[in-house]
C-alpha cells in the first residue's frame, strides 16, 4: 500500500482488490484488508499456508487465473494446490528476505552458548531457517540445540514461525 501510494495508484489498487476474490493468510494481511474495507473470500484459521489451503478447498479454480504474492520465498505447496485444481498460477515476489550478516549470527550463537540469554524471539520463519543454516554450516548445531532444549527458551511469533 505504501508503494502504491508513492507511485500514485493506491486508490486504483484498492478498487481492484475490492473487486477481486482474495484468500488471505496471517493476521497482518487480514488487518490490512479490514482497514481498507476489503472482505477476503477465504482466510486461514491458524496463520499457516496449510490453514489457507483448507479455507480455499471448497472453491473452484479450474481455468481461473490466480496470483500468489510471495513473502520472501517460494510456496510450492500453495502453487501445487491451485495447479492441481486447474488454475493458471502466477507468483509475484515484491521483496526478498536477506540473511543477516554472519557476525550477527555468530554473536547470537555466542550469547546462547555463553548463557547470556534466557530467550530468543523469532518473528519470521525465515529467521529460523537462516539462523539454523548458519548454525549447521559453522558446527554449532548440537550445542545450540542442547541450549534450546535445556536452558534458552525459543519463542516463535507469529504461530506460522513455530512450525520451523
Amino acid at each position: 500500500m505504501e508503494q502504491a501510494e508513492r507511485i500514485g495508484v493506491r486508490e486504483r489498487l484498492l478498487e481492484l482488490l475490492r473487486d477481486s476474490k482474495i484468500g488471505a493468510r496471517g493476521y497482518k494481511t487480514s488487518a490490512l484488508l479490514k482497514q481498507n474495507d476489503i472482505q477476503p473470500l477465504a482466510m486461514d484459521e491458524d496463520g499457516t499456508t496449510i490453514g489457507l489451503i483448507e479455507a480455499l478447498w471448497r472453491y473452484p479454480f479450474a481455468g481461473q487465473g490466480v496470483v500468489i504474492q510471495l513473502h520472501g520465498k517460494p510456496m510450492p505447496e500453495l502453487v501445487s494446490f491451485f495447479e492441481r485444481r486447474g488454475a493458471i498460477v502466477r507468483t509475484i515476489l515484491p521483496y526478498q528476505q536477506v540473511a543477516p550478516e554472519p557476525e550477527m549470527s555468530l554473536r547470537l550463537c555466542q550469547e546462547i552458548l555463553g548463557e547470556d540469554l534466557d530467550a530468543v524471539c523469532f518473528t519470521t520463519a525465515v529467521q529460523v531457517r537462516y539462523f539454523f543454516q548458519y548454525v549447521k554450516n559453522h558446527g554449532y548445531y548440537l550445542d545450540i540445540n542442547k541450549k534450546f532444549r535445556n536452558r534458552v527458551l525459543a519463542v516463535a511469533v507469529p504461530r506460522a514461525c513455530s512450525c520451523c
